[in-house]
Formats: structure tokens, C-alpha cells, sequence
């Protein structure tokens, strides 16, 4: 019997995973494959705990834990000591997963032999999504052949098997300082590829996401760039001298200032071409930022 968890962090979003968890419960498995549910509740007040009672009646192989501190990267890390089996499967709370998901996954581990499986995550917008969204392409999020090497160091937690054998040999955790800003996903597995843990790519592995209306603006966008950038200065540029962070701070804030001044020319491409210009201008700030804080410190 082959036993697998399935790791589903939350936090206030107990309508959004309840479709989670509906999805979860759904799922074709082999004969010779278990799966468990661990829910962790980031929330202290545990406004999930109705939503999956619900279902531990239902499918009974659901578990329910609360990291009262609210920080992710703790509760990613709680929910990797409260896995069991040797593969857990990483999935976001505003996800669904198609039937074959799980099955999936397994079967690429297998095929490839690799220690992390990376699949798609692939963007469900609301009724009235504004035209621009659609055409800019915002939340659309790249595809690989399956079998494709997959530098871990891209992965994320939104659609993810890992070989716990192979993750706990490394002493590798989540890093709580990046628990507030978010991109600890991203540090996480860019750590696990400098330790060797191979990675592949699932095609096969379908996950959805539910884009809530709130990120359907120009301000969210940008600022979700500016996190990426800090977040990518944090994580890939931190091992350079002093000198040469300062120097590179300087260079993107130049960059970004240069993005802003190509905003009126972007205009000819509508609301999705002056989205796009500022994001990147966001980005390459966030950048610069991170770096600034790097070489200050």
C-alpha cells in the first residue's frame, strides 16, 4: 500500500475550502494508494474547523490541526511534521484539483523517479473579468512536457508531490522570515535544488485556481510584483558583496524609472499593455529594494 498525505493550508476561506476538499474527496487512486488529508488552520479563531468536521463524517480520512501563529512558513512547516507517509502533496486552498491529480503526480514520481513533482496551476477568473485581464494574460502561469527537468528552484507549494525521505535528508524547512512577505515556497525549493533533490514536471496534474474579483486590479498586480522582486533579491542575489548589491539596487531602480516613462507608449496596446509596463516597473523596484535592504544590513 502506497500512503500519501495530502497537506492543504487555510486561513479564513472555509467556502473556498470546502471546493477544495470536495475535490480532494474526489479523487481516482489506484487500488494500492491511500490518501490522507491534514488541513492547517493559520487562523487561532479555527473559522475552518466547521468546514472540515463536514468532511472528516464524509471521508473520514481527514485531520484537522491550528498553527495559531499566523505565519505561513510556520504552517507550511507544521504541516510537513504532521505528514505520516513517505510522499505529501502540496495544494492551496483556493484550488481544485482535477480527478486524475494525485494520480498523476504519483505516477511521474514513479516514472521519473524524482524526489519533487512539480504540475500546472491554471487560473479560473470570475464572471465580468475585465477584457484587459484576459488579453494581458495575468494569472496565466507556464506549462512544460511532462518529463521535463524542473529546476526545483521554481517550484511552489500551490501544486507539489515531494519524497519526504528525500526533503527531511537535507534538513531543509520552510524559512519563517519570509512567513509575512510570502515567498518562501520559492526559497524553500530553490534550497532543496542546491541540495540535489531532482525535480520534474507533470503536465497531467491539473490544479485550478479561483481568482477572487480583488485581484482583478492594476494596484494588486503591481504590488504582487513588487513582492516578486523583493522576494527574488532576497532569495537569489543576497550571496553578492556588499558593493555589487548597492550597485545593482541602483541599476533596477533606473530600470523601473525607465518602465514608468514607457507607460504613454503602452497605452497603444490598451489597459493590458500600461498594466503590463507598470508590473514590470513594480518588479524591477521590488528588486531594488530587496537589494537595498540586503546591502544595508
Amino acid at each position: 500500500m502506497i500512503d500519501v498525505d495530502v497537506l492543504v493550508l487555510t486561513y479564513k476561506r472555509p467556502a473556498l475550502l470546502a471546493d477544495t476538499l470536495d475535490s480532494l474527496v474526489r479523487q481516482q487512486l489506484p487500488a494500492d494508494h491511500r490518501m490522507n488529508i491534514i488541513v492547517v488552520d493559520n487562523d487561532a479563531g479555527q473559522s475552518s474547523q466547521a468546514t472540515v468536521s463536514r468532511f472528516q463524517a464524509e471521508f473520514g480520512a481527514v485531520r484537522y490541526v491550528c498553527e495559531t501563529e499566523a505565519n505561513i512558513s510556520k504552517a507550511r512547516n507544521r504541516a510537513l511534521a504532521e505528514a505520516r507517509a513517505r510522499y505529501a502533496a502540496f495544494i492551496d486552498d483556493d484550488e481544485v484539483a482535477s480527478p486524475q491529480w494525485l494520480a498523476s503526480l504519483l505516477r511521474a514520481r514513479e516514472q521519473y523517479q524524482a524526489a519533487v513533482v512539480l504540475g500546472p496551476v491554471m487560473p479560473l477568473l470570475p464572471s465580468g473579468t475585465p477584457r484587459w485581464v484576459v488579453d494581458g494574460r495575468f494569472f496565466e502561469r507556464p506549462r512544460r512536457v511532462t518529463g521535463t527537468y524542473a529546476h526545483a528552484g521554481a517550484g511552489g507549494t500551490g501544486n507539489v508531490l515531494l519524497d519526504l525521505h528525500e526533503v527531511r535528508r537535507t534538513g531543509i524547512q520552510f524559512d519563517v522570515s519570509y512567513g509575512i512577505w510570502g515567498g518562501e515556497d520559492t526559497e524553500f525549493f530553490h534550497r532543496l535544488a542546491a541540495a540535489g533533490v531532482n525535480a520534474v514536471w507533470c503536465d497531467e496534474a491539473e490544479v485550478h485556481e479561483s481568482v477572487q474579483p480583488h485581484r482583478l486590479r492594476i494596484r494588486w498586480l503591481m504590488r504582487r510584483s513588487f513582492i516578486g522582486g523583493h522576494c527574488f533579491a532576497r532569495i537569489f542575489d543576497k550571496q553578492e558583496d556588499s558593493l555589487r548589491r548597492a550597485t545593482r539596487a541602483l541599476k533596477y531602480a533606473c530600470i523601473s524609472a525607465g518602465f514608468l516613462l514607457l507607460v504613454p507608449a503602452s497605452a497603444l496596446s490598451g489597459m493590458a499593455g500600461i498594466t503590463r509596463t507598470l508590473c514590470r516597473s513594480a518588479r524591477h523596484w521590488g528588486r531594488s529594494v530587496g537589494l537595498w535592504v540586503a546591502h544595508a544590513g
